[in-house]
């Protein structure tokens, strides 16, 4: 995840990740293993320095691990 405007730096969170993946907070790079398969709802959110919010929401499907 990029956040673009505001005021940086910004700092990411996920919400909705199976088990074994994680937002990196400082880059909002996901990683990790997961431990299901399955589409998932997974919601992103990238805070400014002035905590002003912005949020995406998108399916992530693990078919594999």
């Amino acid at each position: 995840m990029t956040a673009t405007g505001g005021q940086a730096p910004y700092t990411y969170r996920a919400s909705g990740l199976p088990f074994g993946l994680s937002m990196n907070a400082s880059t909002g790079q996901i990683s990790g293993q997961p431990w299901q398969t399955g589409t998932f709802r997974i919601t992103a959110t990238a805070t400014d320095t002035t905590k002003a919010t912005a949020q995406a929401a998108f399916p992530l499907t693990i078919n594999w691990f």
